[in-house]
């Protein structure tokens, strides 16, 4: 096998002519992969893993195989439930490797929005008391309200959050309640499997 450098070859017919010819050999480029810098996420967010890399018709080998969108690509989607170290290696078709890893940290903090008043007057706004979450909510298990001496005057189970339909008007046993603190307990499933429980107390202003 030759190596990179400039040759000359040589041409002998059966005549005994003979002819020369100039010719270099060219290390072909050092093959390369570039990973974005490691990121933070929240849970239930997807980053883009935007690879880099000079080749072309590439075997793409990604591990670990968890959450992500494609797995022969140079540029998937991951949507990862908890913090990971994804690691890609390249080989090209003369058999040239090259591989790079990025870690992707998971804030599991809880993304929930309860508010602490609601007037439910028919007005059109905030006439109803519901949990919102963001995407890293996969259901609200319960959802318990009480009055000031510890009555249970609302109760809600099993539902997606941000549905106002799961939500208390203000009234119990079809009576209109005059304005109070009550008190709220819910326990809130997450997309990775956690549960924790979310409580305080709500205004209700009429």
């Amino acid at each position: 096998m030759l190596s990179k450098g400039n040759y000359e070859l040589y041409v002998q017919t059966t005549n005994h002519c003979t002819f020369s010819y100039d010719f270099s050999i060219i290390e072909p480029d050092e093959l390369f992969l570039v990973l974005p810098e490691d990121q933070s996420i929240h849970l239930g967010d997807s980053v883009h893993i935007a690879s880099l890399t000079n080749g072309d018709s590439l075997l793409y080998i990604w591990s670990p195989l968890d959450w992500l969108s494609c797995l022969e690509c140079l540029q998937p989607v991951a949507k990862p439930l908890k913090t990971i170290v994804y690691t890609l290696n390249i080989t090209s078709q003369n058999g040239c490797t090259a591989e790079d890893e990025m870690l992707i940290r998971i804030d599991n903090s809880p993304r929930i929005y309860i508010p602490n008043v609601f007037s439910p007057n028919a007005d059109g706004v905030n006439d109803v008391f519901f949990i919102n979450a963001n995407n890293d909510v996969s259901e609200i298990l319960t959802f318990h309200i009480f009055d000031r001496w510890g009555e249970l005057v609302f109760k809600e189970e099993h539902f997606a959050p941000n549905r106002s339909e799961n939500g208390w008007n203000g009234r119990f046993k079809g009576e209109i309640m005059g304005s109070a603190v009550f008190a709220y307990y819910a326990k809130v499933l997450f997309i990775d499997g956690r549960v924790e429980v979310v409580k305080g107390d709500v205004l209700l202003l009429r």
